[in-house]
């Protein structure tokens, strides 16, 4: 990662890898029911979302549950992401981000990320703020 005076620099985005990258790799979102919804939360049941624009939409915003929880995943590690911000302290990452700054020895096995950082000052590095984005992977079998 590079950094500047304003905090570091994601790395630049190429839309033909997240495309690719975005067919496998999906964000997941922690759902409970609430008075018979499913509300986002940091307690509930990991759930893949409906897609979202990997460049344009937050994938945090409003997110729909799609299908079952899932407990087919296994938590295999973390990487640090940084996204920008404009409104303190909303965070809204992009697909596009996430997928650019995983590391790459992640990206061959991985099927599944969620951002679970709470914003607060501590996280604001400049014009980013910093989140935690946990990595998953298919559980084995047997």
């Amino acid at each position: 990662m590079t950094w500047y005076a304003s905090g570091p620099k994601i790395p630049p985005i190429d839309e033909k890898r997240v495309v690719q990258l975005y067919q496998r790799i999906q964000p997941v979102v922690r759902f409970t029911r609430v008075n018979g919804e499913l509300t986002p939360s940091s307690e509930g049941g990991l759930r893949f979302i409906e897609p979202v624009d990997p460049f344009n939409q937050p994938f945090t915003v409003n997110p729909k549950p799609r299908g079952q929880a899932t407990r087919k995943l296994r938590f295999v590690g973390n990487a640090v992401t940084y996204h920008t911000w404009c409104i303190f302290p909303e965070l809204k990452p992009l697909v596009s981000e996430v997928l650019m700054q995983i590391n790459a020895d992640y990206l061959s096995f991985i099927t599944a990320f969620e951002t679970v950082t709470d914003v607060g000052p501590e996280n604001i590095e400049g014009n980013y703020i910093r989140t935690i984005t946990r990595l998953y992977a298919p559980k084995r079998e047997g």
